[in-house]
């Protein structure tokens, strides 16, 4: 088993990936660089306002690693809608719809 982490730095010997959400949205994409540089995945998700229907210009700047994403260079980005259902879209556009048993 592997552990992970939610905060950023430093980069822990034993720690094997970070989880970060909304680092776009607080401006804090930057603080992940240490898990990069260390060749550990960072795992980034933001919930814009408008998912699932997020315009082109939005999905751009949580997955372009410039600008408001500034440092996200390396990350696997995600985009989903805050109450966590099954409907998430990936930087490449693709969207799918999980099926979920409540």
């Amino acid at each position: 088993m592997h552990l992970g982490s939610p905060k950023q730095h430093p980069s822990p010997p034993d720690v094997h990936f970070s989880v970060n959400e909304q680092c776009v949205q607080f401006s804090e994409c930057e603080t992940f660089a240490p898990f990069i540089k260390d060749n550990k995945p960072v795992f980034h998700i933001e919930y814009p306002k408008d998912a699932p229907s997020v315009s082109s210009t939005a999905s751009k700047r949580v997955c372009t690693p410039t600008g408001e994403a500034a440092g996200t260079d390396g990350f696997s980005t995600v985009i989903k809608k805050m109450n966590l259902d099954g409907w998430v879209e990936f930087c490449d556009g693709e969207k799918f719809n999980t099926t979920l048993d409540v």
